[in-house]
């Protein structure tokens, strides 16, 4: 990957905020130790939210230059399966050099401003559990 950022591919990482297989935490750890040229700038950006279109919030969004990477809030382990919409978004924003928070700004030095990470992010918090009864047990 660093060979990949260092030649000017643009590289966009997205995890799920539920998803416990391939966790964001993790995602995020991983896009942080990345030693690209780079690597002092993108440590140094902010999480900022991820504006899927004018009524939406889909996620954070740490970015600089041509790395990112989103944590987006409510899908599992298939991103673009449960959130169609902000995958889309970030796929098409990565691929023509757009900001991928807001589509607006070109990136080649691009900085995102905002918290150092998405850990304490509660915004969404997750759904209770249904209540669930065992009728064979009665």
């Amino acid at each position: 990957m660093v060979y990949l950022l260092d030649s000017g591919v643009k590289v966009a990482l997205m995890y799920g905020g539920r998803d416990f297989t391939c966790n964001w935490y993790g995602g995020e750890q991983v896009s942080l130790a990345i030693t690209h040229s780079e690597h002092d700038a993108f440590q140094a950006a902010g999480s900022t939210p991820l504006m899927t279109n004018a009524s939406y919030s889909g996620g954070q969004v740490r970015q600089h230059g041509n790395l990112s990477f989103t944590r987006v809030y409510e899908p599992g382990h298939k991103v673009a399966s449960y959130e169609l919409e902000t995958a889309y978004r970030i796929f098409m924003r990565t691929t023509f050099g757009h900001d991928v928070a807001t589509g607006q700004v070109c990136t080649p030095n691009c900085t995102t401003i905002g918290p150092e990470d998405t850990f304490n992010d509660s915004s969404k918090p997750l759904d209770p559990q249904p209540l669930r009864y065992c009728y064979s047990w009665s």
